[in-house]
């Protein structure tokens, strides 16, 4: 009877070790993430640009708004490949360098995207509340 428990959970943690390494060998290919942009002009100067599934959210939403010095950033969204596609976008929208990025909150989904745009422009301000400054740096 013990055996036959003891085999049964061997059998079971060698199925979860095959599966767990199928998935790993599919999430590893050597092809890179490049996520889909959907741009929609809200008002002048005033921009949405969407971002799809990325395997961590379902989609991501960052505002954009240009004026006559420069452009504000609502949101950099989850992933640096995501960020470098909505920076992609802004530089299609206008020349003009990013000034300033909010940050929402402290879910990584809205700022990890925030080096994209801080190796892209040295002199970005990052405005974000106290508490979700705090989050964001124990993260």
């Amino acid at each position: 009877m013990i055996a036959n428990s003891a085999q049964r959970w061997l059998r079971v943690a060698a199925a979860l070790l095959i599966a767990t390494t199928s998935v790993a060998a599919r999430s590893t290919s050597s092809a890179p993430f490049v996520p889909e942009i959907a741009k929609t002009q809200l008002a002048d100067g005033v921009f949405l640009l969407a971002g799809g599934p990325d395997g961590y959210v379902d989609g991501t939403n960052t505002v954009v708004v240009v004026n006559d010095k420069g452009v504000l950033v609502f949101d950099t969204s989850t992933r640096p490949a995501t960020a470098r596609a909505i920076l992609a976008e802004i530089r299609k929208i206008t020349d003009k360098p990013v000034r300033y990025v909010v940050n929402s909150h402290w879910h990584p989904n809205h700022w990890s995207g925030n080096e994209v745009f801080a190796d892209a422009f040295p002199n970005v301000e990052f405005i974000a509340t106290e508490q979700a400054k705090t989050y964001m740096l124990n993260m």
